[in-house]
């Protein structure tokens, strides 16, 4: 499948990325708000914002997206890769996107000279977690949320 990967969000056209991530926010049941979106957005496309995406393309349609960022790791004492998110439309899953999408986000984290890229995945997402197993290891954490 002759996918496309493309990190540089001003080649996109904010309507067909909106409509991507529409689905994603679907099919996680997350609620939709337009505020948000355009929130998203605008960090996406501010240069100095710690927010990016690699996005997939096939047949000039977004088909997937990963979003990530650098964070510091006081242990390391530099910076480290975090996805925020991996989706793939589901009629084009198990056609190795998400493997495009993963292999080129490694180049970029070897350009940063991060040691590791990491990312929570659903405890419950069975798919994800054996995919993920793939290339990577589960580490003993737990993620936990305080609400402000």
């Amino acid at each position: 499948m002759p996918v496309k990967i493309i990190d540089k969000i001003e080649l996109i056209e904010f309507d067909k990325w909106k409509t991507h991530y529409i689905k994603y926010l679907i099919f996680n049941k997350n609620k939709v708000s337009q505020k948000n979106i355009i929130n998203l957005w605008k960090w996406l496309t501010n240069k100095k914002h710690p927010s990016n995406i690699i996005i997939a393309i096939y047949k000039n349609d977004i088909v997937g997206h990963i979003h990530y960022k650098f964070l510091s790791n006081p242990v390391r004492g530099k910076n480290i890769g975090f996805i925020d998110d991996i989706y793939i439309d589901k009629k084009y899953r198990k056609s190795g996107i998400a493997k495009k999408l993963i292999k080129h986000l490694l180049k970029i984290g070897k350009k940063n000279k991060w040691d590791v890229i990491r990312w929570n995945c659903d405890m419950q997402n069975d798919k994800a977690i054996n995919f993920y197993l793939k290339f990577s290891k589960i580490l003993q954490w737990h993620t936990f949320e305080l609400q402000v």
